[in-house]
């Protein structure tokens, strides 16, 4: 375990920020080694404990963060789905976690807080279940950090937007529009931003005419632009919005740090004879990922 503390110290050092102002999805010292080396170790202490169920929880405890660090970072790391079996090690959080639960409270008085950390447990979970899909990096990327987003970091909290299975998506679901659509007409148009509700101003927008989007029904990479996180609180308060309103988002909060900058792509698909002509698909715009590029 104490290869493990220093393991894990060394490591932190390699970031520039503080932790608390540093989001897991942007700690790229969280890579593939980082979680094998750390899981190896805790593997190998619960093994040196055999018979003492008392290390053993504890070993069991402290390995917690790390699964969930590893989930919340697993469509960032490349080759994830053929180091771990993602499945196994959810089922292994899902009852580490709920032992853990049991362990700090486990008494009356404490019912509150165990109530909240259960139900905080459940939606984590079924966050991590759409976590852990087989993601491959975007092309035209080598050697660059990337940031990648997929429809599961996206929030589904409008009633309009809505997860539904595509083949054609990453991991066979992507977010969806149909009927709310934004204007379709060929006059009209599409939005994309990211947009800093802290400084009230769009960081950097892309628009497209219906005339002009795609019409082969697939994903496109489209790149919004250059985007600079300038705000200089913890929380940055930025958003991505699609479809021109905030019906497909996602909450940038705490992912990047003040003064980092990125190129952000959009991977996107319209279908639906609205957008295509001829096509006899349902209407549709559709966001698997955003991409955010140094």
């Amino acid at each position: 375990m104490q290869k493990l503390l220093t393991y894990m110290e060394e490591r932190q050092d390699e970031s520039k920020y503080p932790i608390g102002e540093e989001d897991v999805s942007i700690r790229h010292y969280l890579d593939l080694n980082y979680f094998k080396t750390t899981l190896g170790l805790l593997d190998r202490a619960e093994t040196l404990a055999s018979g003492n169920a008392k290390q053993i929880a504890n070993i069991r405890r402290e390995r917690v963060p790390i699964l969930a660090g590893l989930f919340m970072r697993w469509c960032n790391l490349e080759g994830a789905g053929k180091q771990f079996d993602g499945p196994a090690l959810l089922k292994q959080y899902s009852a580490d976690s709920l032992a853990a639960i049991n362990h700090y409270f486990p008494d009356p008085d404490t019912q509150t807080f165990r109530k909240e950390s259960l139900a905080n447990r459940e939606k984590s979970i079924r966050i991590f279940e759409n976590r852990i899909i087989a993601v491959e990096r975007p092309a035209g990327f080598k050697n660059r950090r990337i940031v990648d987003l997929p429809w599961a970091c996206f929030r589904l909290d409008n009633g309009r937007s809505k997860i539904i299975e595509d083949r054609d998506a990453i991991g066979g679901k992507t977010v969806a529009l149909g009927k709310e659509a934004p204007d379709r007409t060929q006059n009209g148009s599409t939005r994309f931003e990211i947009y800093d509700w802290m400084e009230k101003k769009a960081l950097c927008t892309k628009e497209m005419k219906t005339s002009d989007v795609p019409k082969d029904e697939k994903y496109h990479l489209l790149k919004i632009g250059r985007v600079t996180f300038s705000n200089k609180t913890l929380c940055s308060r930025a958003w991505f919005h699609g479809a021109s309103t905030t019906e497909i988002n996602c909450d940038l909060s705490r992912i990047f740090p003040p003064g980092s900058s990125y190129d952000a792509y959009v991977s996107v698909k319209f279908q639906g004879p609205d957008y295509v002509p001829g096509s006899t698909k349902e209407n549709s715009l559709m966001v698997e990922r955003l991409v955010f590029v140094e």
